[in-house]
């Protein structure tokens, strides 16, 4: 039975000094090729692109695999010696499942939030948990995919994404209202733990007025928003350090207890904090036996 903590979650209120970005959680396979990069501050696309990352199945098998809840929103190519599908996805606030066949691969850019509206001219909550034809949804996106596609490396791909955005959107990292810009950066730096009246009441707004941008800008309510930044930074330590007590985990991360953190989890996940420990242990132990 899990050790009961609080009947009080973790002081909020006093926010806290800048930190480095938070980038979105990657699953770890052991049946999938990763690259990754992200993209601190000092990169001069930042406030537009997140992170990039690839998958590749080297493997004989398909694999699934899951793309758990972010705040982001995310540019998908697959392809083997072709391109077989690109699409834009809006915030998703469940597991989404990305199928790689034998030899096929995933190039994925993420976004950052609040950014829909300069790329798109559309309300970020009207792509919320959908994903749709990159044609439909950017300019001259048809020679973008080829190029993408086409590109002979990571690293490559990489840099034809960051072409294009500064070439056609320049400027829609910075186009970001300057009020819901510095709630994004205080709901990252306090890691989710934030309450949506205190938000308003340091932005000098209605919480109808926050829910509103958020619903515009973002996707998503803002009471949501927070909780799925708060399951990513709790997960990433479960994941990169596998903790023996998850009830500390949740204290310091701001839930309630642990039953709490899992109520959250199962809603976000579908799965407990304790079964994502359980999962990262048994990648863990793959990884190790292949060097066996």
């Amino acid at each position: 039975m899990p050790l009961y903590i609080s009947n009080q979650p973790a002081r909020r209120g006093c926010f806290s000094a800048p930190q480095d970005r938070q980038i979105p959680v990657l699953i770890h396979s052991n049946e999938l090729q990763m690259q990754h990069r992200d993209f601190p501050q000092r990169f001069d696309m930042s406030c537009l692109m997140a992170d990039a990352f690839e998958l590749t199945n080297t493997g004989k098998h398909d694999v699934q695999y899951p793309l758990i809840p972010s705040n982001c929103y995310g540019i998908v190519f697959q392809f083997t010696g072709r391109l077989i599908s690109a699409q834009f996805c809006g915030m998703n606030t469940s597991v989404r499942i990305l199928r790689l066949a034998p030899g096929s691969s995933a190039f994925v850019v993420r976004l950052r939030p609040g950014t829909m509206n300069g790329l798109t001219g559309e309300l970020a909550q009207d792509h919320m948990d959908r994903t749709s034809a990159l044609e439909s949804m950017l300019p001259y996106a048809a020679e973008w995919m080829q190029l993408v596609c086409g590109g002979e490396s990571f690293h490559e791909r990489t840099v034809i994404v960051h072409q294009y955005f500064k070439k056609y959107f320049p400027n829609a990292g910075t186009a970001v209202p300057d009020r819901l810009k510095k709630i994004l950066e205080i709901i990252d730096r306090e890691k989710g733990t934030c309450r949506v009246t205190e938000l308003a009441d340091h932005s000098q707004c209605s919480e109808r007025y926050l829910g509103n941008l958020f619903q515009k800008h973002v996707g998503c309510a803002p009471k949501l928003f927070c909780e799925i930044m708060q399951m990513q930074y709790s997960l990433d330590e479960i994941l990169r350090n596998r903790p023996k007590s998850l009830a500390q985990v949740a204290v310091r991360y701001g839930y309630f207890d642990q039953p709490h953190m899992n109520r959250i989890y199962h809603k976000l996940l579908g799965r407990t904090a304790s079964e994502m420990r359980l999962y990262a242990e048994v990648q863990r132990a793959r990884e190790v036996a292949s060097f066996i």
